[in-house]
């Protein structure tokens, strides 16, 4: 399947018993959005489970848009969208080096840095529509040159 996970609801009619992405979060330009939307097909009990960047080159680009921390995830992965956080961890510590030498930035190499961070989180209940309103549309937000991969033809079946 391919599609804008922004629309991942649209594209399969039932429900999953987990959802996983790896390396995916920060390429999505409204990750609360596709929080949602994995809330929307996946199974009250069902587990989504998510590994991305912390600190990490920018890539992909344009379509490199966030870092996530411990805290980000648990509130993208938060009770009022529907979800309890299982667990949550960053992983393979690095040390940041400034290229250029500034006084504020000296303590840089000495100060713990992860490449990446994962969530483990459970579905605990189906998301209120009346507490989570985004109107905007991906499109509206990055204009009409930048998109993702059109959706196919037909939803896929489960």
């Amino acid at each position: 399947m391919i599609g804008d996970a922004h629309e991942l609801s649209k594209f399969f009619g039932c429900e999953f018993e987990a959802v996983f992405s790896l390396a995916v979060l920060e390429h999505f330009a409204m990750p609360w959005i596709v929080a949602a939307e994995i809330n929307k097909v996946l199974k009250v009990g069902g587990l989504t489970f998510h590994s991305t960047h912390f600190a990490f080159p920018l890539h992909e680009r344009p379509w490199d848009f966030w870092r996530y921390n411990d805290q980000s995830l648990r509130i993208l992965f938060s009770p009022p969208l529907g979800f309890e956080v299982i667990q949550c961890a960053f992983d393979t510590p690095a040390r940041m080096h400034p290229d250029t030498s500034r006084e504020d930035l000296m303590h840089l190499p000495l100060e713990p840095v992860w490449v990446g961070i994962s969530v483990l989180a459970r579905k605990i209940a189906d998301i209120d529509p009346a507490k989570f309103v985004w109107a905007a549309s991906v499109a509206e937000c990055l204009g009409g040159d930048s998109h993702y991969p059109p959706p196919a033809e037909s939803a896929a079946d489960c």
